[in-house]
């Protein structure tokens, strides 16, 4: 077997199998989820927009519709679906009154049993969706009427005005150029946030972790996201088809075919749906969540290109109670959430909102994304910001697909863009590190340091590593926070893998190597994640039916590299191959495995 045969390469070179005490390397570690900045939490925290605060908005007149949320933990306030509370009844009078995620009391019961599953004993779910109910008026000034009476109710959690709809901020013939020169933002910090760091770390490409995008619209069977198929939609179909080519270029972003044609996404392995916030039944982005959340489980991530008015202007939809309530549902089961913080231009942090950004107040657990300008180190002037913003993404001149401005050919299934731009554009940018973070730690550290990397250990991650930008956080070093959550420690792939040129690996060892120290390189078609075997520690990262020795040596010089000629042949487009080294300090018997590396020729 291979993986015993690499092991014996290193031991049998140095000196007698009796000789070699345990390997003392540590397992790789999750990061500890705490900075300065954002405080490690235990779960999200909920909180609820003052009273005084909702009774204050401003109102549309076309918003014809009260948010009633109902207290939680007391008996008989409602049953199947209905009212019963008298004085809430007396209240809302002859007006239509509807559970507010009506038609969905299967997923509803779905999430509630995960919900409770997830409680500990003796406590119960901070927030129960079937207590959220839709009265109609007949006005926006009947509106604002009734909320202040809702309100003044103590079997009244919380009533607000309902929220009016917002816009979220393989080739065919002919054939289509390569666009990635355009994709800057997949450039090496700080311009761009590291994509060969991506591509090139086993996982980083998103397998086994699922995305879920939650905006109004998409079209379907584009040539170049084989994963955006008409089946990916979760929940009713589209009804607002208008901004179809946003969600094509938000999927594009993290999902596109990392081919030759085209753009290239960040995790084109991840497996995608999306569920629209606008069918037929009416906006609702909570709707939307309720609808999707059941095909997601923990370590899955959730993007929500959505927005909506504060009193301020266009900011994050967690602004709205029962988003924010869904958010706080599906972190809290370990979904992580990516969240555009909106094109409002919004100080998040003035005494205006209520404090409802304020992670000391309350906290989805969502990680929201501002938007700088473009490749500048600057905050786009669009851009929402403040202490609640963890990241910030391009939000000018983002290539992408749909639209048609940079290629059109007449076939919508061929349109792609150079403008996509606004936190729209920002919040895939950072949903492709943060897929990165999880897929590589699902592949390459131990179930239980994998699991560890949840939505507060990326927070804290987007929050300590990368280019920092004035009041939206930082740009993401891909790189920086893979090395930092310990996923790669000391393998790396240097020079992008080519037909017809020379791939160069670099093994960096974790000590001060000489001259009587080995290193040892071994590959596979395939990867695997398991133990070394006793007595060492670490994991093994290939295919042990499949992997073959490399190169053995000793350290001449750091790091040791290892050449890998790529043939100059078509037939290697789409190669993968998964690289991982070895390191042996013969003075204490230390056999320490490193990460793993993908060799990918994208062309």
């Amino acid at each position: 077997m291979i993986f015993a045969t690499t092991l014996s390469l290193v031991c049998s070179a140095t000196c007698p199998a009796a000789a070699h005490p345990a390997a003392q390397s540590p397992t790789p570690q999750s990061p500890q989820a705490q900075s300065p900045a954002t405080p490690r939490a235990t779960g999200p925290v909920r909180g609820v927009m003052p009273k005084a605060l909702a009774n204050g908005l401003p109102v549309d007149p076309a918003q014809k519709h009260v948010v009633v949320k109902l207290a939680e933990r007391r008996q008989g306030l409602s049953a199947d679906g209905a009212i019963l509370d008298p004085a809430i009844l007396t209240v809302i009078g002859q007006r239509p009154v509807h559970p507010f995620f009506f038609g969905l009391e299967a997923q509803l019961a779905e999430i509630r049993t995960r919900q409770l599953a997830a409680t500990p004993p003796g406590e119960v779910p901070p927030v129960d969706l079937s207590l959220y109910f839709d009265v109609e008026t007949g006005s926006g000034a009947e509106t604002r009427e009734l909320v202040a009476a809702l309100n003044a109710l103590a079997d009244v959690e919380l009533a607000y005005p309902r929220e009016l709809p917002t816009p979220p901020p393989g080739d065919i013939p002919p054939t289509t150029p390569d666009f990635t020169s355009s994709q800057g933002y997949r450039g090496l910090p700080p311009t761009g946030i590291d994509g060969d760091a991506v591509a090139y770390t086993t996982g980083g490409m998103g397998s086994g972790v699922r995305v879920l995008d939650i905006e109004w619209g998409w079209d379907f069977g584009h040539e170049d996201i084989d994963a955006l198929v008409a089946s990916a939609l979760v929940g009713p179909p589209i009804a607002n088809p208008g901004y179809n080519n946003h969600g094509d270029a938000v999927m594009g972003i993290i999902g596109a075919d990392n081919d030759i044609y085209g753009v290239s996404g960040f995790n084109p392995d991840s497996p995608m749906n999306v569920a629209t916030d606008y069918p037929a039944s009416g906006y609702s982005v909570a709707n939307a969540i309720a609808v999707g959340l059941p095909v997601l489980t923990a370590g899955d991530v959730m993007v929500l290109e959505a927005q909506t008015s504060t009193p301020l202007g266009l900011g994050p939809t967690e602004w709205i109670q029962a988003d924010f309530d869904a958010i706080l549902i599906a972190t809290g089961l370990g979904v992580v959430t990516v969240e555009a913080a909106g094109n409002g231009g919004v100080n998040l942090d003035s005494g205006s909102l209520g404090g409802l950004f304020n992670l000391n107040v309350r906290d989805s657990g969502a990680i929201i994304v501002g938007a700088s300008n473009g490749s500048a180190l600057a905050r786009a002037s669009f851009s929402c910001y403040g202490s609640r913003i963890d990241a910030n993404g391009w939000g000018y001149n983002v290539a992408s697909t749909g639209y048609g401005d940079l290629f059109n050919p007449g076939d919508v299934r061929q349109h792609y863009t150079s403008g996509f731009s606004g936190t729209s554009s920002a919040t895939p940018i950072v949903t492709g590190s943060v897929v990165a973070l999880l897929g590589a730690a699902e592949a390459q550290l131990a179930p239980a340091a994998a699991a560890a990397l949840d939505m507060f250990a990326i927070r804290a991650l987007l929050r300590a590593h990368g280019t920092p930008i004035a009041t939206i956080s930082n740009r993401p070093d891909v790189g920086a926070m893979l090395a930092a959550a310990g996923i790669t420690n000391g393998l790396e792939i240097r020079t992008e893998p080519r037909t017809g040129q020379t791939c160069n690996i670099d093994l960096t060892p974790s000590f001060n190597a000489g001259p009587n120290d080995f290193y040892a390189f071994a590959g596979s078609l395939l990867p695997d994640n398991v133990p070394m075997p006793a007595p060492f520690a670490g994991r093994y990262l290939l295919d042990s039916a499949l992997s073959t020795p490399l190169v053995f040596g000793t350290f001449a010089t750091t790091p040791a590299t290892f050449a890998l000629a790529i043939p100059n042949s078509t037939a290697y487009y789409g190669l993968r191959y998964i690289v991982q080294g070895f390191t042996f300090e013969s003075g204490n018997g230390n056999l320490t495995p490193t990460n793993s590396v993908q060799v990918f020729v994208r062309r």
